[in-house]
């Protein structure tokens, strides 16, 4: 126990020793920072008033050259205004020089007017003409100068036109005409029926009156030909052909006819050919970018691949007319796409006028217009024979085109019987009035010109003769297009005047 005291007490006499010594070494550590901590504060202390005396000197150097800038501008501003008021008062000067001009520069121009209004009463008292005479006067002769010298070079310039235009017209046609390649547009169409054996040849020979009801019915002529075992169908309307030859071609296959279902079998062949009629037109329509038109506006189309003029089959003609239309109205600046269009278009009338009375110009303006077509289209139908006068461009280029393809080699073809038949049946109708002393076809049979006789007519029976010629060629003569009929008579009258 008292060993346990004794150890007690020295551990405490140890830690108060320890304290004692821990004590007197964090006073000479405090002592030691305080050192530190003065001398740290002194140097601050220098440094600061170090920097401040810097500061101090740039603020008086910066001080100085602001003072001195200030200096400097004053003395700008004082030269400037100087000088603004050196030149205020030599523009004061000016204005009042400037001013005193005017009114000298003003009495002057009163004193040359005044002046020149004498000159010009005494030049007036002395010409005897006013000054607005005079002035008439010299305008109409620098007018009349001025016309002839417009004239002499408008002369000028429409001869050289010509030139250029005539050698232009001439490429432009060329150009149009080498670029269209398409077949030949004489119609091909034969006319010969070949029966597909002896005995169905023979079948039909027995019945000739059903041949005569189909060439009643549809108004064409039927001719057999025994050595060929075949039909010739001719018609005035070739569609009408083709139908006769669709029956013939019926009655032949059919194993047993059966005369009672002709009228039928007419009818028939009447519809199936309607429909073949409007599948050529659809297809002719679609290639110049139609499409959706009617049926009977395909049908009419239709139609002329089955109507020629001078041999030329129609419907190719219309295409050959489009394309050369569509070429040249691209090269002198017309709309190619109704060019092409009123070129196709333009013998439409031909489908209809072997059905329908009138020209085929009118007919086909008409049908044109009923189906909707617009101006620019019908009118080239209308006026490409000169009906009416030509309005449009493309009407001008529609009538270049038809005479470019009608005119191409071996476009039109026509035997020497018929035209001789024509040029003949022409002479004999016109010899055939007793009025008509002299008559002359002419224009290839297109025309004929008629002389009356002077001593048993006058000028009334002019317009009654031409209206007879007229009524018989239409009567007797079969002929394409138009035939115009010119009636002349001419009253001669001699004098003889004797010398004295």
């Amino acid at each position: 126990m008292f060993s346990l005291l004794i150890s007690s007490l020295a551990s405490i006499v140890l830690i108060l020793a320890i304290g004692k010594i821990l004590g007197s070494q964090n006073l000479k550590l405090r002592d030691l920072l305080i050192q530190n901590a003065k001398k740290q504060a002194a140097e601050l202390e220098q440094d600061s008033q170090s920097r401040v005396q810097e500061i101090q000197n740039s603020f008086e150097q910066e001080k100085q050259e602001v003072s001195d800038s200030i200096n400097l501008l004053e003395e700008s501003v004082q030269a400037l205004q100087a000088r603004h008021n050196s030149r205020k008062q030599r523009l004061d000067a000016y204005q009042k020089n400037l001013n005193q001009k005017q009114e000298e520069t003003t009495a002057l121009t009163q004193s040359a007017k005044a002046k020149t209004q004498e000159i010009i009463q005494l030049l007036e008292e002395k010409i005897s003409k006013s000054q607005e005479q005079v002035k008439e006067t010299i305008k109409n002769k620098y007018a009349l100068q001025t016309k002839d010298i417009l004239n002499h070079n408008l002369t000028h310039y429409i001869e050289r036109s010509k030139k250029l235009s005539g050698r232009i017209s001439h490429d432009i046609l060329k150009s149009s005409m080498q670029r269209i390649t398409t077949e030949s547009s004489v119609d091909k169409t034969s006319r010969i029926l070949k029966m597909p054996s002896s005995n169905s040849f023979k079948k039909i020979l027995k019945d000739p009156k059903a041949i005569e009801i189909i060439a009643e019915t549809l108004g064409v002529e039927i001719e057999p030909i025994e050595s060929d075992h075949s039909f010739r169908v001719s018609s005035f309307i070739m569609w009408n052909s083709e139908i006769a030859k669709k029956v013939l071609s019926k009655m032949a296959l059919s194993f047993k006819f059966d005369p009672s279902k002709l009228e039928g079998l007419i009818q028939s062949s009447k519809d199936e050919f309607f429909k073949h009629l409007v599948a050529i037109g659809k297809k002719a329509l679609k290639k110049i970018g139609l499409t959706d038109q009617h049926d009977k506006v395909c049908e009419i189309v239709g139609k002329l691949n089955y109507r020629t003029s001078f041999g030329q089959n129609i419907l190719k003609h219309s295409f050959e007319t489009g394309y050369l239309c569509s070429l040249i109205a691209s090269q002198v600046g017309a709309n190619p796409k109704i060019a092409m269009l009123g070129g196709f278009f333009h013998d439409i009338g031909k489908a209809l006028d072997q059905e329908v009375e009138g020209s085929h110009d009118i007919l086909g303006m008409e049908f044109l217009k009923e189906h909707g077509f617009p101006f620019e289209i019908y009118h080239p139908a209308h006026s490409h024979h000169y009906a009416v006068p030509i309005e449009t461009l493309e009407a001008e280029i529609v009538v270049v085109g038809d005479k470019l393809s009608a005119s191409r080699q071996g476009a039109r073809t026509e035997s020497l019987e018929m035209y001789i038949q024509r040029v003949q049946g022409l002479e004999r109708i016109a010899y055939e009035n007793k009025h008509i002393q002299r008559a002359f076809a002419v224009s290839a049979g297109r025309e004929v010109r008629a002389y009356l006789n002077t001593k048993n007519s006058t000028d009334k029976d002019m317009a009654p003769v031409a209206s007879e010629l007229v009524t018989k060629i239409q009567d007797e003569l079969i002929y394409p297009g138009k035939i115009k009929v010119n009636i002349i008579r001419e009253f001669i009258t001699n004098a003889v005047a004797s010398k004295k």
